[in-house]
Formats: C-alpha cells, structure tokens, sequence
C-alpha cells in the first residue's frame, strides 16, 4: 500500500511527521543531536546508523533545506495524488 510521509526537522530541534497530508506527530528531538543541525553525520534512508535497517521503497524523494510547514505537507500530498503517485 502506497502512503506518503514527510519528515519536518526545526532548527529548535523538533520533528514533526506527517502521513498522508495529516500531521501525526511533533517530538523534541533536540538531545538527540546537541541541537547541532549542521552536522557532518550521514543523512540515512531506510534505516539507521545502529544498524536497525527496514525494507522500504521509496519515490520521489526529495531534502529540503528549511522546515516544511504543515500547509507545505499537505500541499506536497496533494500534489503527489493529483499525479497518480
């Protein structure tokens, strides 16, 4: 089954994910990092570097470099319906 998900980092560090144009969660992320955004650290897909990897496909991807806005999530959802995914 096709979903689509967008993950929102801030830079006040929290995540905010979003399924299928619906906002599911925000979460203080910020120890997790140091609240260091500007890393070095690989950006990885499809897993983790703990070695706690899953099956996925993946689409469409795509990295932006500022926080996307719960109206940007549900825009980019409706566009991605409106071009048959």
């Amino acid at each position: 089954m096709w979903q689509h998900s967008v993950i929102s980092v801030d830079r006040s560090g929290y995540m905010t994910s979003y399924l299928n144009g619906s906002q599911q969660a925000t979460v203080d992320i910020s120890a997790l990092a140091n609240n260091d955004y500007s890393n070095s650290e690989p950006l990885i897909f499809g897993g983790s570097n703990y070695n706690s990897n899953f099956t996925v496909s993946m689409n469409m991807t795509a990295v932006y470099d500022y926080a996307l806005s719960a109206s940007k999530a549900q825009n980019l959802y409706n566009t991605w319906i409106s071009t048959g995914n």
